[in-house]
């Protein structure tokens, strides 16, 4: 326990915080694990019983809004034809490397309504306790993928000011 001062009670929020960020982390790697083997077993008792065998696993990294989640996904092999499946990929329409979550996504759309790419990068990396979460660049990458759905806002950088299209 820290020293019993006037920081105490920000020093434990702060801990709590991180802790909490933490758990969070840990839940959605089980989730997604265990989503991942209700997959794979649906899969080898529905039609394919007996053609397909496990093959280790894959790490795949996952970026939330509270921080980057790496799962190792099982992989199968077909005896057929030696064919590698990734059964969660296909299913979950993941990109090969890196996901961003609907959450990540959403928390830099709302970010970008009232302040700029550097200012909403900073305070997702704050929220999720991590530094390094995404690049400046993803930012303006989902912006564009995105922007369909926002109402656009250009935020010049010398100035703050807002302008709306």
């Amino acid at each position: 326990m820290p020293q019993q001062d006037a920081n105490l009670p920000q020093l434990l929020e702060a801990h709590i915080e991180t802790a909490g960020q933490q758990i969070k982390r840990e839940l959605f790697r089980e989730s997604i694990q265990r989503a991942d083997l209700e997959l794979v077993i649906e899969q080898r008792f529905r039609k394919q019983a007996g053609r397909l065998h496990r093959n280790g696993s894959k790490v795949y990294t996952f970026k939330t809004i509270f921080g980057t989640v790496a799962v190792p996904r099982i992989r199968l092999r077909q005896s057929v034809n030696g064919k590698s499946l990734l059964p969660s990929a296909d299913a979950w329409q993941t990109p090969q490397q890196v996901f961003l979550t609907q959450g990540l996504r959403d928390a830099v759309c709302d970010g970008l309504l009232n302040q700029t790419t550097t200012q909403t990068l900073e305070s997702i990396e704050e929220r999720a306790g991590e530094t390094d979460l995404i690049a400046r660049s993803i930012i303006l990458k989902i912006v564009r993928q995105e922007g369909f759905t926002l109402p656009i806002i250009i935020i010049t950088a010398y100035n703050d000011k807002k302008i709306f299209l």
